[in-house]
């Protein structure tokens, strides 16, 4: 049976860590985009009430303004996060896409040879 690209480069192994530590990023990511708003919104609604920031109760900043400004933050992590990833694992984009190339010449090649 004939390997992908991807196999032949670095193997089925390295290729199983590398999307069980993408997908371990994404998990952790995401349950901190969930426990953030949700505690310091909705848990510590009351105690946080008396503290004030730019004249709003700082729990209704945080579930308002913050889970947004922390979506974004953790988006520039992820991103920065999975370009270190990608190149400690060298599929980085510039090599990732010579990669595809090659496999759509290769389909592009099967299917001008079998029409033939």
């Amino acid at each position: 049976m004939a390997q992908s690209v991807e196999d032949q480069r670095w193997g089925g192994d390295r290729s199983t860590q590398y999307w069980k530590r993408s997908l371990r990023l994404q998990i952790v990511l995401l349950v901190i985009w969930f426990v953030v708003p949700y505690v310091f919104g909705i848990l510590l609604a009351e105690p946080l009430h008396d503290v004030n920031f730019f004249d709003f109760p700082l729990s209704f900043w945080i579930a308002q303004n913050g889970a947004i400004f922390l979506f974004v933050a953790l988006i520039f992590i992820f991103a920065n996060r999975m370009d270190h990833l990608d190149h400690e694992y060298d599929v980085h984009e510039e090599d990732l896409s010579a990669a595809v190339r090659d496999r759509l010449a290769k389909k592009a090649a099967k299917r001008t040879g079998g029409a033939s």
